[in-house]
């Protein structure tokens, strides 16, 4: 593969990521605003806040995660890189409930009435993603792509986001599959 191949190849792949993450930021942002008290709910169950600072909390999210949006278009590297650390500082909040032996809480991660609870699982993909993200800062301006790039990445992502909810089904699923081979 030529240098020229690889650098085409990097950069559709970029895009994907790049794609990839908007979307996630754009349904995890609409979920919460859908049932803001399912989304406060959530906030106390963590119990990593002092009661009082909860509605500030979801506030700051909120805020967070819509500014996220507005920078994955207007300026990626800020944006991916402020999208990776929201994944991180999720990660660890499901993982200090883990680690207090609090798994039965749902995880707020965007499936409201799915009873998906934290898990190591979701540890490690929230972990992941976030590589992910702060890997996708170092390609180009989803501004500098070919309409052949766009079209690809737009499939890729296509495919991306079935693979995603693929995961993510079994991740719900995990749980209630280990209860019925216990019996």
């Amino acid at each position: 593969m030529s240098l020229i191949e690889s650098e085409l190849l990097f950069s559709t792949l970029a895009l994907i990521v790049r794609l990839g993450l908007l979307v996630l930021f754009v349904f995890s942002l609409a979920h919460k605003l859908r049932n803001l008290s399912l989304f406060n709910e959530n906030i106390r169950d963590y119990r990593l806040t002092p009661e009082g600072l909860n509605a500030v909390v979801a506030a700051a999210i909120l805020f967070v995660e819509f500014s996220i949006v507005i920078l994955l278009v207007a300026k990626p590297v800020i944006g991916f890189a402020l999208a990776g650390s929201m994944l991180l500082l999720y990660a660890v909040a499901m993982f200090i409930n883990l680690m207090r032996g609090r798994s039965t809480i749902d995880c707020g991660c965007g499936r409201a009435g799915t009873g998906q609870t934290i898990s190591y699982s979701l540890v490690m993909r929230n972990i992941a993603i976030s590589l992910v993200a702060f890997l996708s800062t170092q390609g180009p301006a989803i501004a500098s792509f070919s309409q052949q790039q766009l079209l690809l990445g737009l499939a890729g992502l296509v495919v991306t986001m079935l693979l995603y909810s693929a995961i993510n089904e079994l991740l719900v699923n995990a749980p209630k599959l280990h209860k019925l081979r216990t019996r």
